[in-house]
């Protein structure tokens, strides 16, 4: 194999070589990370204490919904863009081959960029751990086993593998469609669902990675708080989430209001160029179905959108994706702050 041609992302490769369908890969997904975090950490032992199993249950949860989510939806929503791609093609001005080419490095990275990504995966993944970890773990009169030391280091780990490793790739297919708008687009204020697809390609990632924000509840489900826990990942989900919104449509947006504002002018100067020689204080009969037709059109020019996408629509929709989890974050970190400065 030749290691200077990029390659498919790993998880695109699981995806492909999995025979019973996405659902059932999710579902096969949650039971093994539930089986490989819930063993160590207690929950699935007959012997453990219910105290033990309340304090594991929500993490193994955690780590089984995110990674279920991200390894199911992730790959789901690069095939949908790469059909999303082939519907702009009309509106773009890039010959066939070179379309081709951007929509196969949609599922593929070169081998540089995955040991990076990997790398810094497990770096961040061990240093997260080590920012929460308990220092009491392994010590027996604490409770705390090693191994259940070893299951929140693999949990951790691997969902920080997973998580780092497809928003890179859709920051990456982000950047790719927003210089696509920004330099290939030929926008037409009169067809705006042609730019539909760009829709697509912003919307689907960026409300996968808040429905893992969903999840982080979880990580309380004890009682207990931890900031240090909770904070880095939901961060980087919601920023990553953001930028994947506006990143690939900005453009977008930036060439559908210079070519509806142009359509715009043109219909006031056909308007002022018929008014031209009118008494401005009388409108002769003959002529009233022309400007009639041409204040219509204005109206029409001036009510056409501006981005791919209806704003109202997705403002609602972010904010019952956002509200609810961000809601309890801040929340808790009141309670937190509280606790801590009654010390």
């Amino acid at each position: 194999m030749n290691t200077a041609t990029p390659q498919p992302y790993w998880f695109v490769r699981l995806d492909r070589r999995w025979p019973f369908g996405r659902i059932s890969y999710g579902i096969a997904v949650f039971v093994f990370m539930s089986v490989l975090t819930g063993a160590p950490l207690g929950v699935l032992n007959p012997g453990s204490n219910l105290d033990a199993i309340r304090g594991s249950l929500g993490p193994v949860l955690f780590f089984a919904f995110v990674n279920a989510v991200v390894l199911a939806g992730i790959p789901a929503i690069l095939d949908r863009s790469q059909r999303a791609l082939e519907q702009l093609a009309p509106c773009l001005d890039i010959d066939s081959a070179t379309l081709t080419a951007m929509s196969a490095s949609l599922i593929t990275q070169s081998r540089f960029r995955a040991v990076t990504t990997t790398a810094t995966a497990l770096a961040v993944g061990c240093a997260h751990y080590l920012l929460i970890i308990d220092p009491g773990l392994g010590d027996p009169d604490i409770g705390v086993t090693r191994a259940q030391s070893l299951g929140g280091l693999m949990g951790t780990v691997i969902t920080w593998f997973v998580i780092l490793g497809t928003i890179t790739a859709l920051i990456y297919n982000a950047r790719l469609y927003g210089a696509i708008g920004r330099k290939h687009l030929q926008a037409d204020a009169l067809q705006p669902h042609q730019l539909a697809p760009f829709a697509t390609l912003a919307l689907l990632p960026s409300l996968t990675l808040m429905g893992t924000q969903m999840a982080y509840p979880l990580l309380s489900l004890s009682g207990e708080f931890n900031a240090n826990a909770t904070m880095p990942g939901f961060l980087l989900t919601l920023g990553s989430a953001i930028y994947l919104l506006l990143r690939p449509t900005w453009p977008v947006h930036v060439h559908m209001r210079e070519a509806r504002d142009a359509l715009l002018a043109s219909t006031n100067a056909r308007l002022a160029e018929w008014r031209r020689g009118q008494s401005p204080m009388n409108l002769p009969a003959s002529n009233i179905a022309e400007v009639s037709a041409l204040l219509t059109f204005r109206d029409h020019v001036r009510r056409a959108p501006v981005w791919p996408f209806n704003i109202a629509l997705i403002g609602r929709w972010l904010f019952y994706l956002i509200i609810p989890p961000l809601t309890w974050v801040l929340a808790a970190l009141v309670e937190y702050g509280v606790d801590h400065w009654l010390g």
